[in-house]
């Protein structure tokens, strides 16, 4: 079955023609002790983005005139290509938050 993009997802795509174009994304703060398992904690990850069909898909144009652009699955989809992580030691919580609020 093909997926033609929905008018909100054609209002965001005409919206966004800024240059850079518009990144969606999201970061995790952890205070974390010893017991740590960064790998597991990016399996769970994975399994949970996998989960969610949506985020394995990607807009497709099409010819003009052909209608709005579909959605098309991609076929595997890498947690290395999404996740990443990042240790800041000897920092607390509050101090990494501002120190990423000021960067960005």
């Amino acid at each position: 079955m093909i997926e033609r993009a929905s008018a909100d997802d054609v209002m965001a795509l005409v919206s966004d023609q800024a240059d850079p174009p518009m990144q969606v994304g999201a970061a995790l703060l952890l205070e974390v002790g010893d017991e740590f398992d960064a790998p597991r904690l990016a399996e769970a990850l994975q399994r949970r983005v996998t989960s969610v069909p949506r985020l394995r898909q990607r807009l497709i144009d099409v010819p003009v005139g052909c209608g709005r652009p579909v959605w098309s699955t991609t076929p595997a989809l890498s947690s290395a290509s999404i996740l990443a992580s990042f240790i800041i030691p000897g920092r607390s919580l509050t101090t990494s938050s501002s120190t990423l609020r000021q960067s960005g």
